[in-house]
């Protein structure tokens, strides 16, 4: 699984953002909200193509590293790892993504 980790977005978190594809055309304006103490984040993201204002709004469940891993045993699985990258780095205070590697 690779992920963005609850750790790793404590750490570069930022509530508002944007960016600019000037090969598409495109400007993202992107808001972010944290809920549920952790463990949900909520987005809003509006993008604008061509003059049109597009907006997409989404949740998704924010997952730290032992707890992924707590639930991956619960599950069954016989070996869980936690990464920090595809390269295998660990899983620290420099961690980009969350890699888990699992084995049932």
């Amino acid at each position: 699984m690779d992920m963005m980790g609850r750790e790793v977005l404590a750490r570069i978190f930022r509530e508002r953002d944007w960016r600019e594809d000037e090969e598409q055309g495109i400007i993202m304006l992107e808001d972010h909200r944290v809920t549920r103490d952790w463990t949900w984040m909520e987005a809003r993201w509006m993008i604008i193509r061509d003059g049109q204002l597009t907006e997409h709004t989404l949740t998704h469940r924010i997952y730290a590293a032992s707890e992924l891993l707590q639930m991956l045993g619960q599950a069954g699985f016989s070996e869980a790892r936690a990464f920090g990258n595809m390269a295998m780095d660990p899983y620290d205070h420099k961690a980009q993504r969350l890699v888990v590697l699992a084995r049932k």
